[in-house]
């Protein structure tokens, strides 16, 4: 048993230094611009607030590639919400985080409000039960990326500190998975998906290599420390 705590301790050693840089101790919160730095516009009235005094347990952090082009900049992230807002008619930017090329990490939709990232399903929109929304419950995190490349170094490095910093407030989540994989599980659970989708917009083939690097430098264990 103590050698294969030893082990244990090494593959972390060595994991964490292929995932974070020399400065960048795992868990540690990485710098966000907020909404109000970055111009965001106001969300709408009518945006779905979860019921539980406002707070969240997300269960699943959901990875999408913006397939708008590789942009950095305050103004790439209000393009976004301008065409989630007045294209889309959302109540607000869809996602609740957003990674530019150059790595910097912006605030989208505040975690209190259910996110609009995932899709819909008819049993959803029918009932107006958001639980059996694929949004409910999640936290997105968008790319600003093409389908046809893959993102950048710092966007990874950028999402892999994001991430592991959550497990560290949101002990609940069990899942990291891409926008692909929320439309396969919607199926497996037996319900309708609405609307079309295609995973070579989102996320991407070219992303594949980063997706599992991103997938493979999450420190599980960082939810036992809340």
């Amino acid at each position: 048993m103590k050698k294969l705590k030893i082990i244990t301790w090494i593959l972390l050693l060595l994991n964490c230094a292929v995932c974070f840089a020399d400065d960048i101790k795992p868990g540690t919160k990485p710098k966000i611009i907020f909404r109000e730095d970055w111009g965001a516009r106001p969300a709408l009235s009518d945006i779905s607030q979860y019921k539980y005094d406002g707070k969240q347990s997300p269960t699943k952090i959901v990875l999408h590639n913006t397939a708008l082009g590789a942009k950095s900049g305050k103004d790439a992230v209000k393009e976004i919400q301008n065409f989630h807002m007045d294209n889309d008619h959302w109540s607000d930017i869809g996602y609740n985080f957003l990674i530019d090329y150059s790595g910097t990490i912006y605030e989208g939709r505040y975690l209190y409000y259910v996110p609009s990232h995932a899709g819909q399903t008819k049993e959803a929109n029918g009932t107006h039960d958001l639980t059996k929304d694929p949004d409910y419950n999640t936290i997105g995190i968008a790319f600003l990326g093409s389908s046809d490349q893959p993102w950048s170094a710092a966007q990874e490095q950028s999402a892999i500190q994001l991430i592991n910093y959550f497990l560290t407030v949101y002990p609940k989540i069990e899942k990291i998975m891409t926008h692909a994989e929320v439309r396969q599980d919607i199926l497996s659970s037996g319900l309708t998906p609405v609307g079309d989708f295609d995973s070579n917009i989102c996320p991407g083939s070219a992303t594949a290599k980063n997706i599992k690097t991103i997938k493979d430098c999450i420190i599980w264990s960082l939810r036992n420390k809340t």
